[in-house]
């Protein structure tokens, strides 16, 4: 099993999940046109440009494949991992909400995942849902208001599977930060019709 130094790529699937997967590889337009295989062949270039290293893909929000991606693009996504998987230069690494479980297990993904191993997190609570809102604007030297933070606690306790809704909504709002300051005024102007900004 590959051991690393790892390069590292991420991606979400969305609604285009090749097109994903070519951004988080750095795809040439030439490497795409060479059919089914060009992953493999944009693997190759990626080791060959970082020598000694293995490439860790991770591919966050896997449940947009199956909620997101038309079938088409899911099944030619699919034949893309599965030829990433069968590289011994690659891991693969894939976040997945429990509620989608059930679509990975009807997916033709699913052969190559039994039995393979899998982690499953409860979900976040308390202190460690405030230290994922917190923790990583502090790390930027951005300040959340206390009342955003407040606010944010609540709306995603009463979201199933929020923290995929919690991630996008925090990304909004850094998008609208006034200087160094996410503000609750910006988070209640993304609600509407009576919804919270992360419904």
């Amino acid at each position: 099993a590959p051991r690393g130094p790892f390069l590292v790529r991420q991606l979400q699937p969305g609604a285009d999940p090749m097109a994903a997967l070519a951004g988080a590889l750095e795809a040439t337009a030439a490497e795409r046109s060479a059919g089914t295989q060009w992953p493999g062949e944009t693997v190759g270039r990626l080791l060959a440009e970082n020598a000694d290293h293995q490439l860790l893909i991770f591919v966050d929000q896997l449940e947009e494949l199956f909620t997101m991606a038309p079938r088409g693009a899911r099944a030619a996504f699919i034949a893309a991992l599965r030829v990433l998987r069968g590289d011994a230069r690659v891991s693969l690494v894939l976040a997945l909400c429990a509620d989608q479980f059930a679509a990975l297990m009807e997916s033709a993904l699913w052969p190559d995942l039994d039995g393979q191993p899998r982690l499953e997190l409860p979900p976040l609570r308390g202190g460690e849902l405030r230290a994922v809102i917190e923790a990583p604007a502090r790390a930027l030297g951005v300040h959340l208001e206390p009342a955003l933070i407040e606010r944010l606690l609540g709306d995603v306790a009463d979201e199933p599977s929020a923290l995929p809704l919690l991630q996008d909504t925090l990304q909004e709002l850094w998008r609208h930060r006034t200087r160094r300051l996410l503000r609750l005024a910006e988070y209640d102007a993304m609600g509407e019709g009576g919804r919270s900004g992360l419904a």
